[in-house]
Protein backbone atom coordinates (compact mmCIF):
# COMPACT_ATOMS: atom_id res chain seq x y z
CA UNK A 1 0.00 0.00 0.00
CA UNK A 2 1.07 3.25 -0.81
CA UNK A 3 0.02 7.10 0.93
CA UNK A 4 0.47 10.20 0.22
CA UNK A 5 0.34 12.45 3.85
CA UNK A 6 1.28 14.97 2.22
CA UNK A 7 -1.38 15.47 -0.75
CA UNK A 8 -5.21 14.24 1.45
CA UNK A 9 -3.63 11.29 2.66
CA UNK A 10 -4.44 9.46 -0.51
CA UNK A 11 -4.28 6.35 -0.99
CA UNK A 12 -2.67 5.67 -4.23
CA UNK A 13 -1.96 1.99 -4.70
CA UNK A 14 -3.34 -1.09 -3.15
CA UNK A 15 -1.17 -3.74 -4.24
CA UNK A 16 -2.39 -7.45 -4.42
CA UNK A 17 1.20 -9.52 -4.02
CA UNK A 18 0.01 -12.62 -4.93
CA UNK A 19 -0.35 -11.20 -8.60
CA UNK A 20 1.71 -7.64 -7.94
CA UNK A 21 -1.43 -5.74 -9.21
CA UNK A 22 -2.70 -2.31 -8.23
CA UNK A 23 -6.41 -2.21 -8.60
CA UNK A 24 -6.77 1.54 -8.04
CA UNK A 25 -6.60 4.06 -11.07
CA UNK A 26 -3.86 5.53 -12.36
CA UNK A 27 -4.23 8.49 -13.86
CA UNK A 28 -2.13 9.65 -16.59
CA UNK A 29 -1.48 13.33 -14.85
CA UNK A 30 0.82 10.86 -12.07
CA UNK A 31 1.62 12.43 -9.16
CA UNK A 32 2.58 16.23 -8.93
CA UNK A 33 3.66 17.61 -6.04
CA UNK A 34 2.20 20.53 -4.75
CA UNK A 35 4.82 23.76 -5.43
CA UNK A 36 6.35 21.43 -8.06
CA UNK A 37 4.60 23.93 -10.66
CA UNK A 38 2.06 26.41 -11.55
CA UNK A 39 -0.79 26.23 -14.27
CA UNK A 40 -0.93 29.01 -16.25
CA UNK A 41 -4.25 29.95 -15.04
CA UNK A 42 -6.48 28.48 -11.90
CA UNK A 43 -10.65 27.80 -12.40
CA UNK A 44 -12.92 25.88 -9.83
CA UNK A 45 -11.95 22.91 -11.04
CA UNK A 46 -8.00 22.70 -11.87
CA UNK A 47 -6.72 22.43 -8.27
CA UNK A 48 -8.29 19.24 -7.83
CA UNK A 49 -8.04 17.89 -11.16
CA UNK A 50 -4.51 19.32 -12.35
CA UNK A 51 -3.28 17.35 -8.74
CA UNK A 52 -5.43 14.39 -9.78
CA UNK A 53 -2.81 11.11 -9.97
CA UNK A 54 -5.94 8.75 -9.42
CA UNK A 55 -6.23 6.13 -6.31
CA UNK A 56 -8.69 7.07 -3.50
CA UNK A 57 -9.29 10.34 -1.99
CA UNK A 58 -10.90 11.41 1.35
CA UNK A 59 -12.95 14.57 -0.07
CA UNK A 60 -14.85 17.11 2.92
CA UNK A 61 -16.39 18.98 3.55
CA UNK A 62 -17.39 20.20 -0.13
CA UNK A 63 -17.39 16.77 -2.34
CA UNK A 64 -18.63 17.91 -5.70
CA UNK A 65 -18.75 21.43 -7.92
CA UNK A 66 -18.11 24.37 -6.35
CA UNK A 67 -20.18 26.04 -3.42
CA UNK A 68 -19.89 27.80 -0.65
CA UNK A 69 -21.66 27.63 3.36
CA UNK A 70 -21.32 30.18 6.33
CA UNK A 71 -18.90 32.48 4.30
CA UNK A 72 -16.56 29.69 3.66
CA UNK A 73 -15.96 28.78 -0.58
CA UNK A 74 -14.19 25.33 -2.07
CA UNK A 75 -13.66 24.51 -5.64
CA UNK A 76 -14.00 20.86 -7.00
CA UNK A 77 -13.96 18.15 -3.99
CA UNK A 78 -12.58 20.98 -1.65
CA UNK A 79 -10.67 20.81 0.68
CA UNK A 80 -9.05 18.00 2.12
CA UNK A 81 -7.71 16.56 -0.87
CA UNK A 82 -5.73 19.57 -0.96
CA UNK A 83 -4.14 19.89 2.44
CA UNK A 84 -1.05 18.29 3.64
CA UNK A 85 -1.96 15.56 6.33
CA UNK A 86 0.42 14.49 9.77
CA UNK A 87 1.04 10.75 9.17
CA UNK A 88 2.17 8.28 11.93
CA UNK A 89 3.31 5.07 12.06
CA UNK A 90 1.88 2.48 14.51
CA UNK A 91 3.26 -1.07 14.00
CA UNK A 92 1.55 -3.05 16.49
CA UNK A 93 2.64 -7.01 16.64
CA UNK A 94 1.80 -8.29 13.23
CA UNK A 95 -0.37 -5.47 11.85
CA UNK A 96 0.82 -2.37 9.81
CA UNK A 97 -0.56 0.71 11.22
CA UNK A 98 -0.74 4.27 9.49
CA UNK A 99 -2.43 7.23 11.75
CA UNK A 100 -2.86 10.42 9.96
CA UNK A 101 -4.77 13.68 10.67
CA UNK A 102 -4.97 16.73 9.26
CA UNK A 103 -7.55 20.25 10.19
CA UNK A 104 -9.67 22.29 7.28
CA UNK A 105 -8.15 25.59 6.48
CA UNK A 106 -11.57 26.94 6.09
CA UNK A 107 -13.74 24.45 7.98
CA UNK A 108 -13.32 24.45 12.13
CA UNK A 109 -12.86 20.44 11.56
CA UNK A 110 -10.56 18.10 12.69
CA UNK A 111 -9.87 14.30 10.60
CA UNK A 112 -8.14 11.51 12.25
CA UNK A 113 -7.82 8.50 10.15
CA UNK A 114 -6.07 5.04 11.10
CA UNK A 115 -5.51 2.36 8.16
CA UNK A 116 -4.62 -0.81 8.94
CA UNK A 117 -3.74 -4.28 7.36
CA UNK A 118 -2.87 -7.78 9.31
CA UNK A 119 -0.68 -9.85 8.09
CA UNK A 120 -1.91 -12.69 6.21
CA UNK A 121 -5.19 -10.33 5.22
CA UNK A 122 -6.44 -9.24 2.57
CA UNK A 123 -8.85 -6.69 4.13
CA UNK A 124 -7.59 -2.78 4.21
CA UNK A 125 -9.83 -1.25 7.57
CA UNK A 126 -9.59 2.63 7.40
CA UNK A 127 -11.20 4.16 10.67
CA UNK A 128 -11.74 7.78 10.74
CA UNK A 129 -13.27 9.86 13.13
CA UNK A 130 -14.84 13.59 12.15
CA UNK A 131 -14.75 16.61 15.08
CA UNK A 132 -16.37 20.06 14.92
CA UNK A 133 -13.64 22.47 16.71
CA UNK A 134 -16.31 25.13 16.19
CA UNK A 135 -18.24 26.90 19.27
CA UNK A 136 -21.44 26.49 16.62
CA UNK A 137 -23.82 23.02 14.65
CA UNK A 138 -22.20 23.33 10.93
CA UNK A 139 -23.10 21.08 8.54
CA UNK A 140 -20.97 19.36 5.93
CA UNK A 141 -20.35 16.59 3.28
CA UNK A 142 -18.30 13.67 3.32
CA UNK A 143 -17.10 11.27 0.37
CA UNK A 144 -14.27 8.66 -0.22
CA UNK A 145 -13.05 9.11 -4.12
CA UNK A 146 -12.22 5.44 -4.87
CA UNK A 147 -11.34 5.02 -8.18
CA UNK A 148 -10.26 1.27 -9.97
CA UNK A 149 -8.47 1.30 -13.26
CA UNK A 150 -7.24 -2.15 -15.08
CA UNK A 151 -7.51 -4.78 -15.24
CA UNK A 152 -10.09 -5.37 -13.34
CA UNK A 153 -12.35 -2.65 -15.24
CA UNK A 154 -12.44 -3.46 -18.79
CA UNK A 155 -13.73 -6.52 -20.27
CA UNK A 156 -15.27 -9.10 -18.13
CA UNK A 157 -16.27 -6.38 -15.77
CA UNK A 158 -19.48 -6.34 -13.81
CA UNK A 159 -20.48 -4.78 -10.62
CA UNK A 160 -22.72 -6.40 -7.38
CA UNK A 161 -24.51 -3.65 -5.60
CA UNK A 162 -27.94 -3.73 -3.45
CA UNK A 163 -29.00 -0.32 -5.05
CA UNK A 164 -32.14 1.45 -5.53
CA UNK A 165 -33.02 4.69 -7.74
CA UNK A 166 -30.10 6.61 -9.36
CA UNK A 167 -29.71 9.42 -11.41
CA UNK A 168 -27.47 10.27 -14.46
CA UNK A 169 -25.08 13.38 -14.48
CA UNK A 170 -25.43 15.93 -17.42
CA UNK A 171 -21.76 15.02 -18.50
CA UNK A 172 -21.45 16.39 -22.14
CA UNK A 173 -19.80 13.12 -23.42
CA UNK A 174 -22.14 10.92 -21.23
CA UNK A 175 -24.74 8.21 -23.19
CA UNK A 176 -27.10 8.18 -20.70
CA UNK A 177 -30.51 10.68 -20.60
CA UNK A 178 -29.35 13.30 -17.61
CA UNK A 179 -31.91 13.62 -14.42
CA UNK A 180 -34.60 10.85 -15.33
CA UNK A 181 -34.68 8.65 -12.43
CA UNK A 182 -34.50 4.82 -13.03
CA UNK A 183 -33.67 1.73 -11.15
CA UNK A 184 -30.49 -0.01 -10.86
CA UNK A 185 -28.91 -1.09 -12.97
CA UNK A 186 -30.96 -0.34 -16.27
CA UNK A 187 -30.11 2.93 -17.09
CA UNK A 188 -32.25 5.05 -20.41
CA UNK A 189 -29.43 6.00 -22.93
CA UNK A 190 -30.17 9.17 -25.31
CA UNK A 191 -30.63 6.84 -28.42
CA UNK A 192 -33.99 5.30 -26.55
CA UNK A 193 -31.67 1.99 -25.78
CA UNK A 194 -31.34 0.95 -22.50
CA UNK A 195 -28.10 0.08 -20.76
CA UNK A 196 -26.99 -2.27 -18.04
CA UNK A 197 -24.42 -0.02 -15.87
CA UNK A 198 -23.04 -3.18 -14.17
CA UNK A 199 -21.99 -4.87 -16.90
CA UNK A 200 -17.94 -4.03 -18.72
CA UNK A 201 -18.69 -1.00 -21.04
CA UNK A 202 -18.35 -1.53 -24.91
CA UNK A 203 -15.21 -1.39 -26.40
CA UNK A 204 -14.95 1.17 -29.80
CA UNK A 205 -16.65 3.84 -28.43
CA UNK A 206 -15.20 6.87 -25.65
CA UNK A 207 -17.52 8.77 -23.18
CA UNK A 208 -18.33 9.61 -19.58
CA UNK A 209 -20.76 8.48 -17.60
CA UNK A 210 -22.10 9.59 -13.99
CA UNK A 211 -24.68 8.18 -11.77
CA UNK A 212 -25.90 9.03 -8.34
CA UNK A 213 -27.15 6.02 -6.66
CA UNK A 214 -29.43 5.37 -3.65
CA UNK A 215 -27.71 2.30 -1.91
CA UNK A 216 -30.37 -0.04 0.22
CA UNK A 217 -27.58 -1.64 1.85
CA UNK A 218 -23.82 -0.41 2.59
CA UNK A 219 -21.54 -2.73 0.17
CA UNK A 220 -20.67 -3.49 -3.59
CA UNK A 221 -18.26 -5.65 -5.61
CA UNK A 222 -16.79 -5.09 -8.74
CA UNK A 223 -14.99 -8.35 -10.13
CA UNK A 224 -13.81 -9.33 -13.49
CA UNK A 225 -13.97 -12.85 -14.87
CA UNK A 226 -10.78 -12.89 -17.13
CA UNK A 227 -9.03 -11.83 -14.59
CA UNK A 228 -10.26 -13.91 -11.90
CA UNK A 229 -10.18 -10.93 -9.29
CA UNK A 230 -12.93 -9.30 -6.82
CA UNK A 231 -12.93 -6.33 -5.14
CA UNK A 232 -15.19 -5.65 -2.71
CA UNK A 233 -16.03 -2.35 0.06
CA UNK A 234 -18.17 -2.19 2.63
CA UNK A 235 -18.69 0.79 5.15
CA UNK A 236 -21.63 2.70 7.15
CA UNK A 237 -24.99 3.24 5.56
CA UNK A 238 -25.79 6.45 8.10
CA UNK A 239 -22.65 7.83 6.91
CA UNK A 240 -22.97 7.00 3.03
CA UNK A 241 -26.63 6.32 1.98
CA UNK A 242 -25.49 7.46 -1.75
CA UNK A 243 -22.96 6.13 -4.07
CA UNK A 244 -21.14 8.34 -7.20
CA UNK A 245 -20.73 5.69 -9.82
CA UNK A 246 -17.90 7.44 -12.62
CA UNK A 247 -17.33 5.34 -15.65
CA UNK A 248 -14.95 7.12 -17.82
CA UNK A 249 -14.12 5.34 -20.79
CA UNK A 250 -11.50 7.20 -22.86
CA UNK A 251 -12.99 11.05 -22.62
CA UNK A 252 -11.91 12.86 -25.03
CA UNK A 253 -10.62 16.71 -24.20
CA UNK A 254 -9.16 18.20 -20.97
CA UNK A 255 -8.18 16.60 -18.63
CA UNK A 256 -8.12 13.24 -19.49
CA UNK A 257 -7.57 13.70 -23.48
CA UNK A 258 -8.72 10.15 -24.31
CA UNK A 259 -6.18 8.15 -21.80
CA UNK A 260 -8.51 7.37 -18.99
CA UNK A 261 -10.29 4.16 -18.25
CA UNK A 262 -11.65 3.83 -15.10
CA UNK A 263 -14.38 3.30 -13.04
CA UNK A 264 -14.96 5.18 -9.56
CA UNK A 265 -17.44 3.39 -6.93
CA UNK A 266 -17.66 6.54 -4.82
CA UNK A 267 -19.76 6.15 -0.97
CA UNK A 268 -21.14 9.46 -0.49
CA UNK A 269 -23.06 11.13 2.02
CA UNK A 270 -25.10 13.05 -0.95
CA UNK A 271 -27.08 12.29 -4.00
CA UNK A 272 -25.60 14.67 -6.22
CA UNK A 273 -22.06 16.42 -6.81
CA UNK A 274 -23.80 19.99 -7.27
CA UNK A 275 -22.17 21.18 -4.11
CA UNK A 276 -22.61 22.02 -0.53
CA UNK A 277 -25.76 24.64 -1.12
CA UNK A 278 -27.55 22.19 -3.16
CA UNK A 279 -27.10 19.56 -0.31
CA UNK A 280 -28.62 21.65 2.24
CA UNK A 281 -31.55 22.75 0.24
CA UNK A 282 -31.71 18.67 -0.03
CA UNK A 283 -32.03 17.89 3.49
CA UNK A 284 -29.03 15.40 3.11
CA UNK A 285 -26.03 17.36 4.42
CA UNK A 286 -24.48 16.30 7.59
CA UNK A 287 -24.29 17.84 10.69
CA UNK A 288 -22.18 18.10 13.57
CA UNK A 289 -23.04 20.06 16.94
CA UNK A 290 -20.35 22.39 18.59
CA UNK A 291 -17.80 19.83 19.92
CA UNK A 292 -19.47 17.03 17.99
CA UNK A 293 -17.64 13.79 16.37
CA UNK A 294 -18.42 11.66 13.79
CA UNK A 295 -17.22 8.09 12.92
CA UNK A 296 -16.89 6.16 9.91
CA UNK A 297 -15.73 2.58 9.23
CA UNK A 298 -14.87 1.65 5.57
CA UNK A 299 -13.38 -1.62 4.46
CA UNK A 300 -11.70 -3.05 1.10
CA UNK A 301 -11.03 -6.55 0.46
CA UNK A 302 -9.67 -8.40 -2.43
CA UNK A 303 -9.93 -12.26 -3.66
CA UNK A 304 -9.09 -14.24 -6.19
CA UNK A 305 -12.51 -15.08 -7.58
CA UNK A 306 -15.20 -14.20 -10.21
CA UNK A 307 -18.26 -15.37 -9.12
CA UNK A 308 -21.44 -13.02 -7.87
CA UNK A 309 -20.89 -11.05 -4.54
CA UNK A 310 -24.31 -11.24 -2.31
CA UNK A 311 -23.20 -8.80 0.01
CA UNK A 312 -19.81 -7.52 1.52
CA UNK A 313 -20.27 -7.82 5.28
CA UNK A 314 -18.56 -4.99 8.58
CA UNK A 315 -15.56 -6.65 8.17
CA UNK A 316 -15.20 -7.06 4.97
CA UNK A 317 -16.19 -10.61 3.89
CA UNK A 318 -17.33 -11.32 0.57
CA UNK A 319 -20.64 -13.25 0.92
CA UNK A 320 -21.20 -16.03 -2.27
Amino acid sequence: MKVVPEKGSDIVEIVFKKRGLNLLYESPIGFRRFGSLYPPSVTADSSFLDFYEGGWQDVLPNPGLTSSNRGAAWGMHGESPLLPWRATAADEHNEARLRVSTTLMRYPLRVEKVISLTEGSSVLRVDEVVTNLGEQEIEFAWLQHIVFGRPIVGPGMSVDMRAGTCTAGPYKQTRLKPGVEFEWPNAPATDGSWIDMSRAPPSGSRYEDNLFVTMKEPWYAIRNSLSDLTVGVSWDLNVYPSLWYWLNNGAVDYPWWGRSYNLGLEPSSSVTELGMKEYLERGNALKLKEGGSMKLGIRYAVAERSGEVRRVDGDGRLVS
